[in-house]
């Protein structure tokens, strides 16, 4: 819990840090994001009405208008995104030099006595690393920008899966129609929701795994790439290479350097076996899932409650909410 709460504080640090260094950047981030994950959605609605469009043998002006409008719509969706994303791109650099910045004028500030402790320089050390690895502010933006598409697609799969869950009115229903009169109940969708509740308790156990394991795989690299970085500064120090040499110290730096590889192979091994077992949970889990959405929406398809072109929308917008 205290983790959780640290790992909270430190996030909202973060983004407190951009919007003061830069207002503008996270609401056009947030704006990018919820435009690239719509795009796929736009085309999946658009494929089930055309198709529909087509089996129901509308005119061919009508679908063709249809048509045009959806491919105009895409033209200028993509346009706007790619003028935000180059917008973007450069106030992203922008932040990195600025955070840079905000780190000199920090050590400056500091007494000369607290400057020179060794916590100081090493919080310094590290402030200044990060902005050179994935650690960096930018590199936070992204992840923050991808969590903001994955919950827009997740809110663009609902909405358009929530017609196959409401009844259809004014269906008349013979005895020899059971099924579509199971089907077309309002509380028929909570079977369905069931399982997702069901999968996404084993999802949220997969995930908890995987920031445990990712945990002691990132402590464990940090011990290996500490010692070979130890054992590597003998071989580019001008002082250090004379030392090894006089006391004939190649073999031993040799070994150490040999032993740091095969650690870092062997660490590289467990999370990669690690990782594909969780892959392999998660790939049976969503096939459970768009396995019980193909059930329903193909049973509703069969007893004509639902369209043909509509099941081409719904099972596209289940599948993408599994995937993401």
């Amino acid at each position: 819990m205290k983790n959780k709460s640290t790992r909270q504080t430190t996030i909202s640090k973060v983004i407190r840090l951009v919007k003061r260094l830069d207002a503008t950047y996270l609401p056009l981030m947030i704006v990018t994001q919820c435009m690239a994950a719509i795009q796929p959605y736009v085309l999946l609605w658009a494929g089930s009405r055309i198709l529909d469009m087509v089996l129901e043998k509308r005119p061919m002006e009508e679908s063709m208008h249809f048509v045009l409008w959806i491919v105009m719509g895409t033209m200028v969706l993509g346009m706007l995104r790619w003028i935000l994303e180059g917008v973007l791109s450069v106030k992203r650099h922008m932040l990195r030099e600025r955070v840079t910045v905000a780190i000199s004028e920090k050590s400056l500030q500091l007494d000369y006595e607290v400057l020179e402790k060794q916590e100081t320089l090493e919080m310094i050390h590290r402030a200044k690393e990060g902005m050179n690895s994935n650690g960096n502010i930018a590199s936070f933006c992204d992840l923050l920008g991808s969590v903001v598409a994955r919950l827009a697609g997740i809110v663009y799969s609902l909405v358009l899966f929530a017609g196959v869950c409401i009844p259809v009115k004014n269906v008349t229903v013979t005895k020899n129609d059971k099924l579509a009169s199971l089907l077309n109940a309002w509380w028929s969708p909570l079977l369905l929701l069931a399982i997702c509740i069901l999968m996404l308790f084993g999802a949220l156990a997969i995930q908890k795994g995987d920031g445990i394991r990712s945990q002691k795989n990132f402590d464990r690299n940090v011990k290996y790439n500490r010692r070979f970085g130890y054992f590597f500064g003998f071989l580019t120090g001008y002082k250090e290479g004379k030392d090894i040499r006089l006391y004939q110290m190649q073999d031993m730096i040799t070994e150490g350097l040999r032993e740091c590889n095969e650690n870092n192979e062997k660490n590289s091994h467990i999370m990669m076996r690690e990782m594909n077992r969780s892959n392999a949970y998660r790939w049976a889990l969503n096939l459970v899932l768009q396995a019980a959405s193909y059930l329903y929406v193909g049973l509703k398809a069969m007893v004509g409650l639902i369209s043909v072109g509509s099941v081409l929308q719904y099972v596209g917008a289940f599948g993408n909410f599994c995937n993401g």
